[in-house]
């Protein structure tokens, strides 16, 4: 069983992706980079290979995935080119060889009315067998929600613990000085919002998290510390 494995510790998990530094003076960078420290040693090999026509689509849904599953710090990337064809199984002997402990692939179909079939494959390469597979019908706009969800299920499948990816993230963000503006944001930091001043604790709840007032203030955080809010 995988969990044995990563020594998963749920606290470790939540502060390292809900505590970090995404509170930048530049809305526009977006994008999460965490510091994970102490799991390294026992980090699980997976493989998450590039998904069939993912080129007509305007996201990288296994790059998601991979980046979702890496930031939670209990696993780490093995390249390997173990994909044959979506209704085969995978190259078991490359697999082998590389090293894997888990191997994800898919599809991504544009459909007739714009939107897409995401489908997506997890193969167990020790015993040489499927062990989940599901398929999501999303908008166009929803697709980074969807790699989300995905990544969610992959790590619940791997370590039997929920994932939190597809959850949102808020956040204080020092605008200028003297100015400060809460911000909400995908769980890896992209699509950054401002919550409307006007209405902040309405919503929040209405997209399900927590009223305003329970995010870390300016003051009464430490000097040059990032400080966010993650449910």
């Amino acid at each position: 069983m995988v969990r044995r494995d990563l020594g998963l510790n749920r606290r470790v998990f939540l502060k390292a992706v809900g505590l970090v530094g995404i509170a930048a003076a530049e809305p526009a960078f977006a994008q999460l980079f965490v510091n994970i420290q102490g799991v390294g040693a026992n980090q699980f090999p997976i493989a998450v290979q590039p998904f069939f026509g993912n080129s007509e689509a305007s996201e990288n849904i296994a790059e998601i995935i991979g980046n979702d599953l890496v930031r939670s710090g209990f696993f780490r990337l093995v390249s390997c080119d173990a994909a044959t064809a979506l209704d085969k199984d995978p190259d078991w002997k490359a697999l082998s060889t590389a090293g894997v402990g888990a191997f994800a692939d898919g599809s991504v179909i544009r459909t007739a009315d714009g939107r897409y079939e995401i489908k997506f494959r997890l193969f167990d390469p020790v015993k040489k067998q499927e062990t989940d597979e599901a398929s999501y019908i999303s908008p166009k706009d929803d697709l980074r929600l969807y790699a989300h969800k995905i990544a969610d299920r992959i790590f619940e499948r791997l370590t039997g613990e929920k994932g939190d990816f597809a959850t949102r993230i808020a956040y204080v963000s020092q605008q200028a000085k003297n100015n400060y503006a809460i911000m909400v944001a995908d769980s890896d930091g992209y699509n950054p919002q401002v919550a409307p001043s006007h209405q902040t604790s309405d919503y929040f709840l209405s997209i399900g998290l927590p009223t305003a007032d329970r995010l870390p203030t300016p003051h009464s955080r430490q000097a040059n510390r990032p400080f966010g809010f993650m449910i």
